[in-house]
């Protein structure tokens, strides 16, 4: 059964991180579990209320969502913590997820029935993952001043038509493995003329997966005579030229070039699937 105190501990966290985390989808809570687990505290149950509570946290700002799972002994029982973070590449997940459970057995071994660490946990997570973003838009940038510097130019541009339309997209494939579509993929893309990046996005568990999908899950154009048109040169230059393969870990390095050209949040709605947070 639960210990005593330890559903009420529980509960009393959550209910402090709900007011702390208060933006818009920032924590959400399991409200069946939490109403069961509340009713059980109420009857003076709580030991019989063995059902593990999960709550999770998302920080768009870091490309980061913790998902933690409360057994029914913690705090003196180390919390469940899974990790999903676009800023990190596979090592740097491996390394965070081992120092988050590192702190978590060293807060359930505290004296006193162990400690409440859901928000310390929140906090190195949210550090690593600004510190990767921070790296990875320095990357880029330093990346555009290189290019700058030896004046990339894109291979086999054309010029486009003056009537033609004008803008940005951003695509999403459930799976390219193949080499042959992706180096098509960037040479296409050149000789248009076009800069950005793209990014395999094979992942451990779906490498046997056929490519099913592809969808356009943004996009923005106008004509080119259009007023707007004078907003390209800010927005293109901050994005690679000559279009270019980003690595498959090096989703920070996506999400820093996209945010260098003002299309951060887009990028983490449209692809990462993040909400904006509310201001």
């Amino acid at each position: 059964g639960r210990p005593p105190m330890a559903l009420e501990r529980q509960l009393g966290e959550i209910g402090a991180l709900a007011l702390l985390f208060s933006g818009e989808d920032e924590w959400h809570a399991d409200p069946d579990g939490i109403a069961l687990a509340t009713s059980a505290l109420d009857a003076g149950e709580s030991s019989l209320h063995t059902t593990p509570l999960r709550c999770t946290l998302r920080l768009p700002a870091a490309s980061l969502a913790l998902e933690f799972t409360l057994p029914p002994a913690y705090p003196s029982e180390p919390v469940g913590v899974n990790v999903q973070c676009a800023a990190l590449n596979d090592m740097e997940h491996v390394a965070l997820v081992a120092q988050l459970q590192k702190t978590a057995v060293a807060a359930a071994e505290d004296t006193g029935g162990g400690r409440e660490c859901l928000l310390e946990l929140s906090q190195v997570a949210e550090d690593v993952a600004h510190a990767a973003f921070e790296s990875a838009k320095a990357r880029a940038r330093n990346c555009k001043q290189a290019e700058v510097a030896n004046h990339v130019q894109p291979i086999h541009r054309r010029e486009p038509h003056a009537a033609k339309a004008a803008g940005f997209r951003m695509v999403w494939f459930h799976h390219i493995k193949s080499q042959l579509k992706r180096k098509t993929i960037v040479e296409c893309a050149r000789a248009e003329g076009l800069r950005g990046f793209c990014k395999p996005g094979c992942v451990e568990h779906i490498r046997s997966l056929r490519w099913q999908a592809m969808e356009v899950r943004w996009e923005l154009t106008w004509d080119a005579d259009e007023d707007r048109v004078h907003e390209l040169p800010v927005v293109l230059g901050a994005l690679p030229c000559p279009f270019v393969e980003l690595a498959e870990s090096a989703m920070g390095e996506a999400a820093a070039h996209c945010e260098a050209a003002g299309l951060g949040s887009t990028f983490r709605e449209a692809i990462l699937k993040l909400k904006a947070r509310a201001l």
